[in-house]
């Protein structure tokens, strides 16, 4: 199957799975007569629940994506969505909320093989492209997506139970739709590669079985070394991290800040998600024109002015009474967001090896989540701080604020680390 059929295919499944109208009101849905939760349970019961499930089962994830050729996390993705939507449809009280998002949270790790999916079957020439694509196809279903639901709930005045019912069975052509995906052919590491071909077929074949398992997690080892030999990776990697991190708390959490800030006025949180979801797909279909160095100083100041302006907007979000300004401040979040993911991402694709991308976008989202965890843990659980819900979007604009010192903190180690790596006056002579 040639590249942009395949290409074609997991697009096509990008804008299915993304297709959740019930995405804009599912706080609404959950503090309404449907499911009669209070906001304080949604958002301090329920909602944390899917940040530590999605740390838990990103980590066998991590190490099994690249092993298993991608399409099988793929249909666990589909699957864990399919379960998802059954439960908010069908399922009632706490703790079914509280499983429905563990079952999200499973969906949500292994979506990294989606992501990384195109990069192992395409030439490391069309990585811009693919990378636009996928992108672009997800932001495509969240645009259909979110129009139809504020048409539903603002014109016909549907039930939000509705929209989630819409949701269930566009995911469940979504999970036929990953189960026509052609199969990765193996790209073995080459650490693995090297062996086999080191020894003489007899003695491999008698080691086989037990050098496998030392093999593999020797590979695994060296994959952790990307961050150490390629500063490159590790600058745009942590910052990435760093910025998702404080993204993916904003998006778990501006449903209730906007209640909070008026709980009367009818939502408007699909339209809003329409304009979001409109520019987001614009801005990520034009990245694949933009040719952006990640070691340069413009790619610098792209990194330091994206961070930097994504703090002051979540301090604005956390400060403002008017819902109009925090919807606005939420749309200009989520555009640079959309910008800096594809960018981040073709930056650090290009640096890798092909067996390597599951795993190292994996570990960047561990270490989003690592972050993430904590901060759940102890401004958002009950059983901790339980900070208002403005107190919790200073933290996350301070995220913002540390994630902008990180390329001139680069900048200014970048001399030392060659001064460090350049030869000694000593070691000149002895090598005359």
């Amino acid at each position: 199957m040639q590249w942009k059929t395949i290409s074609l295919l997991v697009c096509l499944y990008g804008v299915i799975k993304e297709f959740r109208p019930a995405t804009p009101f599912l706080t609404p849905f959950l503090v309404s007569d449907a499911k009669n939760l209070s906001i304080e349970t949604v958002y301090s019961d329920i909602y944390p629940f899917w940040t530590y499930s999605y740390l838990i089962c990103l980590i066998p994830i991590l190490a099994l994506t690249d092993l298993l050729r991608y399409k099988p996390l793929v249909i666990v993705e589909a699957i864990g969505l399919c379960l998802t939507w059954a439960l908010l449809v069908w399922a009632q009280g706490v703790q079914l909320m509280q499983l429905m998002q563990i079952v999200f949270g499973l969906a949500s790790a292994a979506e990294i093989a989606f992501s990384s999916y195109l990069f192992a079957v395409v030439d490391v020439k069309q990585y811009r492209r693919v990378t636009s694509w996928t992108k672009t196809s997800v932001l495509i279903g969240k645009l259909f997506a979110f129009a139809l639901a504020q048409f539903l709930v603002s014109w016909l005045d549907a039930p939000y139970l509705l929209l989630n019912q819409i949701t269930f069975i566009a995911t469940i052509i979504a999970l036929f739709v990953a189960l026509t995906l052609p199969t990765v052919p193996k790209s073995r590491p080459d650490v693995v590669q090297n062996v086999e071909e080191a020894q003489p077929k007899t003695t491999y074949d008698r080691k086989k079985r037990k050098s496998a398992s030392s093999t593999y997690l020797s590979t695994m080892r060296g994959r952790f070394l990307i961050y150490k030999e390629n500063a490159l990776v590790l600058k745009w990697s942590l910052s990435y991290a760093l910025i998702s991190c404080a993204m993916y708390q904003i998006y778990n959490y501006i449903q209730p800040l906007w209640i909070e800030i008026d709980s009367v006025s009818k939502a408007e949180n699909g339209l809003i998600e329409f304009i979001n979801t409109a520019l987001g797909a614009v801005i990520s279909f034009g990245v694949q024109f933009v040719k952006l160095d990640g070691s340069s100083r413009l790619g610098d100041f792209f990194l330091f002015s994206s961070a930097s302006i994504l703090g002051v907007v979540t301090i604005v979000l956390s400060l403002t009474s008017s819902l109009w300004i925090a919807y606005g401040m939420y749309v200009m979040a989520v555009f640079i967001y959309h910008a800096l993911s594809p960018i981040s991402s073709t930056i650090i694709a290009s640096q890798l090896e092909k067996s390597a991308y599951g795993f190292v976008f994996g570990a960047n989202s561990l270490f989003a989540l690592i972050i993430q965890t904590v901060i759940t843990f102890t401004v958002v659980d009950k059983n901790y701080f339980e900070l208002k819900m403005q107190q919790q979007f200073l933290i996350y604009a301070s995220i913002f604020f540390l994630t902008s010192l990180i390329p001139m903190i680069c900048s200014i180690l970048k001399p030392v680390q060659l001064i460090h790596e350049c030869p000694t006056e000593s070691a000149i002579l002895e090598d005359l």
